[in-house]
């Protein structure tokens, strides 16, 4: 009864109802893909306008049931693990180099892929995390918890959309598929989620604080976690399907024959569109970089059961241009026409991140709006034509920083 009054009332869990009616449907779904193999028979397929239901509908948090009372408390413990590693120390200074060696541009694709060691190892001091946790600002947990909430949304939602039946925009115009294309696109790059039956804005700190969060488990941690040496074990069983078996010779992304590589950052782009953050938390208590553990034991099931190789190939969306590191970026400036990079290339945001530190730190918040505000002058100056004041972002052009279709 108590756990049941503190999560009714309580901010931090805004979008755990929500992430839960998604995560009922992806259970059947995942019972599904574990006897299909791979892409879903039509008559398998949920219909769009059940998931369109689930993604606009009214799910406030007075209607919970007992057991999505527990699963919230429990999803509160589970996500704990990733905020104790963010505030890690030798975790924390990992990923701070992690930060300053992917921000440069004159790495190749095999440097950029060992420019983290494999594996998880925490500081031996136990009383760190709780002192680094006194330069954060009081609401980290709660922010923390938040963002943690609505990729999870993005990558359930996503993976449902990929699912559906209705997915057909043309020959005819059909608003199902376009209102599910708009719901999951926005709650992807974090612009709006549906709460309480309706569209909320989400705020340019929201925002920032969600990219930093995709950076820390996407960019960095499944790094360590899924590391280059362990490429076979994940992929020897479906090499020759699903995300492997397309000519990487016609990527515009990543230039070069198609060789283990290539097919690592393809399992690093999949793998940030399928694992939800639970994931990632089981594959570190499994300590899934240690081939002598071989956790899990069936890498190929693990991944079938989260949709890896159900590609959407029955319609014509596109469930992969928007849904990229770019697209979160983007919707940090208001001036952001479509700027489509590859995750794996840094951006204009990597500088900032590295100038100013963690967004969660005390004070950071004001700093960041701060230093957005000064490059939206420089952009508005821009294309009016006009001389922006002297700033470290004069004359600054973000399309020449990063590969873009």
């Amino acid at each position: 009864m108590i756990e049941r009054r503190i999560i009714i009332s309580s901010p931090v869990y805004e979008f755990d109802a929500y992430l839960s009616k998604l995560n009922d449907q992806k259970r059947i779904l995942s019972q599904i893909y574990s006897g299909s193999g791979g892409n879903l028979p039509v008559t398998d397929r949920p219909e769009g306008r059940t998931l369109l239901f689930l993604l606009d509908n009214m799910w406030t948090k007075k209607a919970l049931t007992d057991e999505m009372i527990n699963e919230i408390s429990l999803r509160w413990r589970e996500f704990r693990h990733l905020r104790e590693l963010y505030l890690d120390e030798q975790i924390s200074k990992e990923f701070q180099s992690y930060r300053a060696n992917f921000a440069s541009e004159d790495l190749s694709w095999e440097e950029r892929a060992a420019i983290v060691e494999p594996g998880i190892i925490k500081s031996s001091e136990p009383t760190t995390a709780l002192e680094q946790s006194r330069r954060f600002d009081p609401e980290f947990k709660a922010r923390f918890h938040k963002c943690l909430c609505l990729q999870s949304i993005a990558i359930v939602g996503r993976a449902l959309a990929t699912a559906s039946s209705d997915q057909r925009l043309y020959p005819i115009d059909n608003p199902v598929a376009k209102d599910i294309a708009k719901i999951v696109s926005d709650i992807w790059c974090k612009e709006a989620v549906i709460v309480d039956g309706a569209a909320k804005a989400l705020s340019l700190n929201v925002k920032i604080d969600c990219l930093e969060v995709f950076d820390f488990l996407y960019m960095f941690l499944i790094r360590k976690i899924m590391p280059l040496e362990q490429l076979d074990p994940w992929t020897e069983k479906d090499v020759d399907s699903g995300p492997y078996s397309y000519d990487m010779e016609e990527s515009f992304m990543r230039e070069g024959p198609a060789d283990s590589i290539d097919r690592w950052y393809s399992l690093m782009d999949y793998s940030r569109w399928r694992l939800q953050p639970e994931d990632l938390v089981d594959l570190i208590r499994g300590q899934a970089w240690k081939t002598s553990l071989s956790y899990p034991q069936d890498k190929s099931l693990y991944m079938r059961v989260r949709g890896m190789f159900d590609d959407g190939s029955h319609g014509d969306m596109d469930w992969y241009s928007c849904f990229e590191r770019s697209s979160m970026v983007g919707v940090l400036r208001s001036d952001h026409k479509f700027r489509m990079f590859d995750s794996e290339n840094p951006c204009w945001w990597d500088q900032i991140r590295i100038k100013i530190g963690s967004p969660f730190l005390l004070g950071n918040e004001s700093k960041y709006l701060a230093e957005l505000e000064e490059i939206e002058a420089a952009d508005l100056c821009k294309a009016e034509g006009l001389e922006p004041e002297s700033s470290d972002w004069e004359g600054y052009d973000s399309e020449s920083h990063h590969s873009e279709s």
